[in-house]
């Protein structure tokens, strides 16, 4: 069967440098929520290496606050992925092969009941 699309003009990726900063906004966003819901070290590299991809880019530069910004989440999750890579690891508990910091996780509802029965 002959490709019916190959005389269009095939898509070519938009190298605009406001289209590449969104796409990485986007991206951060993703993976921090990604890691949120399934925290992981190599997810929160990910996101230090987006956040300096971010902090590098001309737009973010040019913009004090926007710089101010990026480059204290970078701050932030260089610490959390150190604190990760540091932390003994718990295949058991499914953060990536490592225990989920205590101060992180989320009480479940039965643990919310229960503290609420004991008065806590």
């Amino acid at each position: 069967m002959p490709n019916s699309i190959s005389n269009e003009i095939p898509l070519k990726k938009s190298t605009s440098p406001q289209v590449a900063f969104y796409g990485l906004e986007a991206t951060v966003c993703y993976l921090m929520t990604r890691f949120m819901t399934h925290p992981c070290s190599q997810t929160a590299r990910a996101i230090v290496h987006h956040l300096q991809l971010l902090t590098e880019h001309p737009e973010v530069q040019d913009e004090a606050e926007s710089d101010k910004v990026y480059g204290k989440l970078l701050e932030e999750w260089q610490v959390i992925t150190l604190s990760l890579d540091l932390s003994p690891l718990y295949p058991e508990e499914g953060f990536c092969g490592r225990k989920i910091p205590q101060s992180w996780r989320q009480k479940t509802p039965q643990e919310s009941t229960a503290s609420i029965e004991q008065g806590g």
